[in-house]
């Protein structure tokens, strides 16, 4: 009875490990693999709050940048609303 706990223990402690670890990689991988276009749009957002003429609304930034980057894949059926445009829709 004791092996039969003890096996049934360590198979739950390695699926949390491994489960644990598997978050983490996955975690590392998007922001080395979206770390790029995150620095990029952060690098023009900083110019535009900085050095801009105008106030910035983050929040527009945000929905353009998002609208720009489904235009870009010219599909018809790829589309990006902002959130109060989506309400309107549903």
């Amino acid at each position: 009875m004791n092996k039969k706990k003890t096996y049934i223990i360590t198979v739950i402690v390695t699926a949390v490990v491994v489960c644990f670890l598997t978050n983490v990689w996955r975690d590392i991988s998007f922001v080395q693999n979206n770390g790029k276009i995150l620095s990029k749009l952060g690098q023009i957002a900083g110019y535009l709050k900085e050095d801009g003429l105008y106030a910035v609304d983050e929040e527009k930034l945000i929905d353009y940048a998002a609208l720009g980057m489904t235009l870009s894949v010219d599909d018809p059926y790829t589309n990006y609303y902002p959130k109060e445009q989506f309400e309107n829709y549903t």
